[in-house]
């Protein structure tokens, strides 16, 4: 069984860093050039790096890492420690999830459908609050990658 949580080790380290780093560079990359584009410009954008490609491979390292962390959490025999900071990053993982699912996800789908020369009037709303959702995602997928990475090196 060692074999099997070393395995389950890797594979959720692995989704974890590749899911908190493809966030991070759109708030720390893709975030800032948009600010710096038009409204038509930065609809166009979304469109093409938000709607759908994201959502191909995003949820399979989300339902990875919650999947590999509650495996651990049941098969493997956990310091107290470990159990704390991968329960930590299972919460913040679940949390990630909600919050793609019911605000992000959503208004790409919604962006999808406009016009770049039909533009909504709240359209600077609508790009702060996904970008805040956005922040608030990416912050919560560095604090569960740390905890993964703790409650690795503590096992």
């Amino acid at each position: 069984m060692p074999e099997t949580i070393d395995v389950l080790r890797f594979i959720n380290l692995f989704a974890q860093a590749f899911m908190a780093g493809s966030m991070n560079w759109v708030w720390m990359v893709t975030l800032p050039a948009l600010k710096r584009m038009t409204e038509r410009e930065s609809v166009r954008t979304h469109q093409t790096q938000f709607d759908d490609l994201p959502d191909r491979f995003l949820p399979l390292l989300g339902i990875t890492s919650v999947v590999s962390t509650t495996a651990i959490l049941i098969l493997a025999d956990l310091t107290p420690t470990a159990t704390l900071f991968y329960s930590i990053g299972l919460v913040a993982m679940i949390v990630v999830g909600l919050l793609t699912f019911f605000l992000n996800v959503p208004t790409n789908r919604m962006i999808r459908h406009w016009s770049p020369d039909a533009i909504p009037q709240n359209y600077p709303a609508i790009r702060r609050r996904w970008n805040l959702v956005h922040g608030t995602r990416v912050v919560l997928a560095g604090i569960a990658m740390a905890c993964f990475i703790i409650a690795t090196l503590d096992s």
